[in-house]
């Protein structure tokens, strides 16, 4: 029985050393590890910061916040911990650049593009509104001006017409210079007119224009949503050993999309709510401020 106790004794000590040696690896390396017996007893799931492509241009930190941000996700909502960075895992997150992420990357030049045409004929429009605008204001006074000298003209010739030599000298002479006066109003008013319709036919050609252009940026807004449909998870994957981020557009999106993976690593599959982490499409989320939505929370409940 003594012997026993002994052989059980040393065994412990040795698992204690084993496991001492695996907690702290290399004396060298200052980030502690799980080791084997207190993986026994902890059921948060270890991960670790994998291979990072360098065209990714995240550092090995940035991603460590970022995945701590994506846990909060899950932990905030269950009030305990469910993960736990661990050098020594054998779950790794890894960023592998590939035709996704270069997809993703032609897709934001494509909407920085229609974003700077679609700002360009915005100003255009503005300042055609705005001619268009002077243009109609002026037309419309010119031609209540020149309804009214017309309206001079008709009785100063009823006048002339009923006065036919039966005025003096000078009432003659007053008349005369009154028409002179309405025919040299009249040609200047007719000369603004002309040029207004001037104007006017430009701004017709200019609206043409702008026609054409917001055909053209229908035409590449089109062409944009047939090339680059809503992102499916698969810009992420888990299979069991290993979280493979291929592809994001924004920090906030890259966030989801780790926290996503996490979701798979928890156990969780798909759902069918739209804004929902584990839905399948990246579309309907709130990025910026997200919160697992109820659907989340049901399937994040049935592993508790």
């Amino acid at each position: 029985m003594q012997r026993l106790i002994t052989i059980l004794t040393l065994v412990v000590v040795g698992l204690l050393i084993v496991d001492l040696i695996e907690r702290w690896g290399r004396w060298d390396d200052p980030r502690p590890a799980q080791g084997f017996i207190s993986r026994w007893f902890d059921s948060r799931i270890a991960y670790r910061i994998g291979t990072i492509d360098p065209r990714f241009e995240l550092s090995e930190a940035q991603i460590a916040q970022l995945t701590q941000e994506a846990i909060a996700i899950w932990e905030k909502p269950a009030g305990k911990a469910l993960f736990v960075a661990d050098p020594k895992a054998h779950l790794t997150i890894n960023f592998i650049y590939d035709e996704r992420q270069e997809q993703t990357r032609q897709q934001q030049h494509a909407v920085e593009t229609l974003t700077q045409e679609q700002t360009a004929f915005e100003s255009k429009q503005t300042d055609f509104e705005r001619q268009r605008d002077r243009i109609v204001r002026e037309r419309d006074d010119l031609s209540q001006r020149i309804a009214q000298w017309h309206s001079r003209l008709t009785l100063h010739n009823q006048r002339v017409n009923q006065s036919q030599g039966q005025l003096s000298q000078s009432e003659a002479n007053a008349l005369n210079a009154e028409g002179y006066e309405i025919k040299v109003e009249l040609d200047r008013l007719n000369g603004y007119q002309d040029q207004l319709n001037r104007e006017i036919q430009t701004l017709n050609d200019k609206a043409n224009q702008l026609n054409q252009q917001a055909d053209a940026l229908n035409n590449q807004a089109q062409q944009y949503n047939r090339q680059f449909t809503p992102r499916q998870f698969e810009a992420g994957r888990y299979d069991g050993d290993t979280i493979n981020i291929y592809a994001y557009e924004s920090t906030p999106e890259l966030r989801l999309i780790i926290a996503h993976e996490l979701g798979h690593a928890l156990g969780l599959g798909h759902i069918d709510a739209p804004t929902a982490l584990m839905n399948p499409v990246l579309k309907e989320q709130n990025l910026e401020n997200f919160e697992l939505t109820a659907a989340d929370r049901a399937l994040l409940a049935k592993i508790d």
